[in-house]
């Protein structure tokens, strides 16, 4: 690096000590949702090598229909969820209910 150019920080005019524990409280931040998203996929994985899925092997096309719709499912509970973290107000049903559960509690996990 030449001498008579000096790096610019644009952004914040954090301090570099703040700007180091702000980068390292994000990256923290990412490994700990890395760290809650496998939680589940370790349970699945483990009721799904316990589980006996032969009759999938006896019917297929219904089989292919099922595991499809369960996918859509999901799409759409996800799709719920995000739409409820957005508006404002938590409303009665239960995927709603669980949205704002959620970010009530995985807010200080994120702070």
């Amino acid at each position: 690096m030449q001498p008579e150019l000096q790096p610019i920080r644009t952004g914040s005019p954090l301090p570099a000590r703040d700007y180091a524990v702000q980068q390292h409280r994000v990256l923290r931040n990412t490994y700990w949702l890395l760290a809650l998203s496998l939680i589940p996929t370790v349970i699945g994985a483990a009721v799904g090598t316990n589980l006996d899925f032969g009759f999938m092997r006896t019917s297929p096309i219904l089989s292919f229909f099922a595991v499809l719709a369960i996918f859509y499912g999901w799409i759409l509970a996800i799709e719920r969820i995000a739409t409820a973290r957005s508006a404002s107000a938590c409303s009665s049903d239960s995927l709603s209910s669980w949205a704002c559960c959620w970010d009530h509690c995985s807010s200080p996990c994120l702070d």
